[in-house]
């Protein structure tokens, strides 16, 4: 959805005997005009649920209430998620390594201990809802755990590689797809999470997020602020809204800008060193996958 309605016919069409919102965050909002407006249409899924069906809410998401508000309208069993005490469904651990997450949570009062094939305290918190949602419908709680463990990212949804290029071998992260403030905080303190070779950086390429409404030259230079909370070591961004991201950095956290993403392309692998992690993302618009594409080809190119 991006406009208001949308979710209504839908849930009614489907008839969920549980229904989940994952989080509330800034995209969308050019049509939909506030996140209290996001909030009640994705909050509209509950309106169609079963008899006796369960709402599962990010109980620690902006405008939770307006959610939470929402299940009890329509009766619906509330299931709320998160790490606070009150959550029936609570991650009480999440630690991540190089190639995933342990995590343990308590799932409507049974406590379980179980692997994320995927990195990112994001994924720990989707993970905890995943099972609440598998719990609800009378799956098997230990065997939906189990199978978290096989969860792998698909491209452009923050896939993890190795490049070696003719300079050394760096980490090439894809997250190309699709951009809001909200994912745009959880890649990058994913990337901070991640330990880079010996000399290696921390180093982002990020595009234009889109359907921001008037406040997106805001929301791109907030961007600064969780870059530097990571300790992010060099930022290359590519799109007129991402200029007033690079206009709120500091100078010595400036790699470069262009404004489309194939005149960065060069920029960027003209930067690289041998151990760098190299986060890119961008909403699909702004064709960040263009950047993934040619630091790719750097994979074994002995002329590049």
């Amino acid at each position: 959805m991006n406009h208001r309605g949308e979710i209504l016919p839908l849930t009614q069409l489907v008839k969920p005997h549980a229904a989940l919102v994952t989080t509330i965050a800034p995209a969308h909002v050019e049509n939909l005009g506030s996140l209290e407006t996001v909030a009640d249409e994705k909050g509209d899924i509950y309106a169609g649920l079963e008899p006796g069906g369960s709402a599962i809410v990010p109980n620690e998401a902006p405008h939770a209430d307006r959610l939470i508000a929402a299940a009890e309208r329509n009766g619906a069993n509330l299931v709320r998620f998160g790490r606070d005490a009150v959550c029936e469904a609570r991650l009480l651990r999440w630690e991540m390594d190089a190639t995933g997450s342990n995590a343990e949570a308590e799932i409507l009062g049974r406590t379980i201990k179980y692997r994320v094939g995927v990195e990112g305290a994001h994924w720990a918190l989707n993970s905890v809802a995943a099972l609440a949602a598998a719990d609800v419908v009378g799956a098997d709680l230990e065997a939906a755990a189990h199978a978290l463990e096989h969860l792998r990212a698909v491209d452009g949804r923050g896939v993890a590689q190795q490049v070696a290029a003719p300079f050394g071998p760096f980490m090439l992260v894809d997250d190309s797809y699709n951009a809001n403030p909200a994912s745009m905080a959880a890649a990058i303190a994913t990337l901070a999470a991640r330990q880079p070779a010996a000399s290696g950086r921390r180093i982002v390429a990020l595009g234009d997020m889109l359907e921001l409404g008037r406040d997106e030259r805001a929301y791109h230079a907030g961007l600064a602020q969780p870059l530097e909370q990571a300790g992010i070591d060099l930022v290359f961004a590519a799109g007129p809204r991402m200029a007033a991201l690079m206009e709120a950095l500091p100078a010595s956290r400036r790699g470069g800008y262009a404004e489309t993403s194939d005149a960065l392309i060069p920029i960027i692998a003209g930067s690289l060193r041998s151990g760098d992690i190299v986060l890119v993302k961008g909403s699909n618009g702004s064709k960040m996958s263009r950047v993934v594409a040619a630091l790719q080809r750097l994979n074994g190119d002995k002329n590049a």
